[in-house]
């Protein structure tokens, strides 16, 4: 992420962070809708995992944790 926040600058940035949200907003929505229990815990820790993911980098990035 910090590769491409040098590269976009803050648009760009911005663009990325709303597409992973975009994504977790729709895993949601289809953990939501599963038919059953197994397919929505499956969803959801898809979803956890890359909302992690993105945050861990986000957060490494800006330094506001240390590597």
């Amino acid at each position: 992420m910090s590769a491409w926040a040098e590269e976009q600058g803050f648009k760009g940035v911005l663009l990325a962070l709303g597409l992973y949200m975009a994504l977790l907003l729709r895993l949601v929505q289809n953990a939501q809708r599963a038919k059953d229990r197994a397919g929505m815990f499956l969803v959801m820790g898809v979803a956890a995992a890359l909302g992690f993911h993105v945050l861990v980098n986000v957060a490494s990035g800006d330094r506001a944790i240390s590597r």
